[in-house]
């Protein structure tokens, strides 16, 4: 392993000297003042990557966003423009150097991409690549220190079952500590770049065709977006790069244009002309099931897999009877600390299909909920009176699945009950049950079976209901896949 890559573009596309190059970004980025405090956190960027004489500021209408914000990680997607291959090529190195200073790689992360289907370890197409050393000294202002980056480089060739595995191995990492920036130019128009679609009107029609393509991102088209480059071939060099990014970022997660400029615009030279923007995606409304509050929107596929990655070393330890850490994890991403109400299902394989093993949580919040997670699992595993204590030689093989609860709040109208949606639970003198969101699903049942069946969990007769207290409660719920090695 290199100790380092770059820097290749330093003294030609950006300043050499580190005084210059950082008084020159901060003097782009203090350009149009702060962003609205009451706006929602960014998760992902999609940021151009010429010079910074032609795409600074609008790089910098991006970069902005994120001032002052405290990362863990940042995962770079850019277009390999020197090396051609097929799939995401990853360096095999410690840092990424700019004259600010070097820019530590997340080798852990690295490491597991590595071992991946579709990544391609090697330091080879970064050499002469330029698409995200540009923007690494925008992030080494705006950011709070303490950050490591995840450089990732696309072939032009990636299949769509290759894109999907991309994503899927990027995926496990993008938490509510990662920032996703996908580095990408718009339409290149002119002879130079072979693409010269039409030779009138330049300036309205490249800003058109530019256009198209920033509506169908706008609105969380991904499919829309890929047909449109190629239907109109669009000269978009990062085209690979966004596809991974819309990917990834939840799918009700905000866009917003932010910048949209052209060199044309710049030098009027329209025959030969390249086209910026800057996006930015917020957090706003993730996982939209109605009722869930807004901190549960924000468990990232990678804050999930945090989760359900402590469920299960829990009852290992357990079983192994290791101490335990009494602090959070390393690293462990915030939303993980706030205290939140949860429960553990555990689920064992059996003659057609999946069977309960056992399921034990709380209804208020008590702990934060890494460790409610953590309690709830070693619970379910050893302490459900229904079944005996869970053996060693069971654990791989069963399926946990975490329901992270919003506030209970009382029924007043069981009619306003939705199944699926809603979780309830149902009190009568010393008697209470609950049911989860997912057990009316699974079970087939419509309102009155639910609340029926959930009279007779607690030992009383069907409709009962009519005359006991109900409580409603939503969950944000994910497990294990059947066939990620649990079962």
């Amino acid at each position: 392993m290199i100790h380092s890559l770059g820097p290749n573009l330093a003294g030609t596309w950006y300043p050499a000297d580190r005084d210059e190059l950082q008084s020159e970004v901060r003097r782009m980025l203090a350009t149009e003042g702060d962003p609205d405090a009451g706006a929602d956190p960014v998760i992902a960027l999609i940021e151009p990557h010429a010079g910074y004489a032609y795409s600074g500021q609008v790089a910098a209408a991006g970069f902005r966003q994120v001032r002052g914000e405290r990362f863990r990680r940042v995962i770079m997607l850019g277009p390999s423009h020197h090396e051609y291959f097929k799939g995401a090529a990853i360096p095999m190195a410690a840092g990424y150097n700019t004259p600010m200073g070097t820019v530590p790689l997340d080798t852990e992360v690295l490491g597991d991409l590595a071992g991946k289907t579709g990544f391609l370890p090697g330091n080879t197409a970064f050499e002469k690549e330029h698409c995200l050393e540009i923007e690494l000294p925008f992030l080494q202002e705006a950011l709070a220190p303490g950050w490591k980056l995840v450089p990732v480089l696309l072939g032009h060739d990636l299949p769509e079952d290759m894109a999907t595995q991309v994503a899927a191995g990027l995926q496990h990492w993008y938490d509510s500590g990662t920032l996703l920036v996908a580095s990408s130019d718009l339409t290149h128009f002119g002879h130079s770049f072979q693409y010269v679609p039409f030779k009138d009107d330049l300036p309205e029609r490249i800003r058109d065709l530019d256009m198209g393509a920033l509506d169908r991102i706008l609105a969380g088209d991904r499919e829309g977006f890929r047909s449109y480059v190629t239907r109109t071939g669009a000269t978009i060099c990062g085209r690979n790069a966004i596809d991974i990014l819309m990917r990834m970022v939840p799918g009700s997660a905000q866009a917003e244009l932010l910048r949209y400029d052209s060199s044309g615009n710049m030098t009027s030279d329209w025959k030969h002309s390249v086209s910026y923007a800057a996006l930015a995606f917020r957090a706003s409304g993730i996982d939209s099931n109605p009722g869930v509050p807004d901190d549960d929107h924000a468990l990232r596929p990678g804050d999930r897999n945090w989760l359900l990655n402590l469920a299960r070393e829990a009852i290992r330890s357990t079983l192994d009877r290791t101490e335990e850490p009494q602090g959070p994890p390393e690293d462990c991403p915030p939303i993980l600390l706030a205290n939140r109400a949860t429960f553990v299902t555990l689920q064992a394989p059996g003659p057609g299909g999946y069977r309960l093993r056992g399921c034990i949580g709380n209804m208020t919040p008590r702990h934060p909920l890494y460790r409610s997670v953590m309690d709830n699992a070693c619970k379910s595993a050893f302490s459900d009176p229904r079944f005996d204590a869970l053996e060693r030689k069971e654990l791989d093989r069963v399926r946990i699945e975490i329901s992270v609860l919003s506030p209970m709040q009382p029924v007043d109208d069981p009619e306003t009950i939705v199944p699926g949606r809603d979780g309830v639970q149902l009190a009568s003198g010393s008697r209470v049950a609950v049911f989860l969101p997912q057990v009316a699903k699974e079970q087939g049942w419509d309102r009155e079976e639910l609340l029926d069946n959930l009279s007779l969990k607690a030992g009383l007769k069907k409709g009962s209901w009519k005359q006991s207290r109900l409580s409603a409660f939503q969950a944000t719920v994910f497990g294990e896949e059947p066939d990620d090695g649990a079962a």
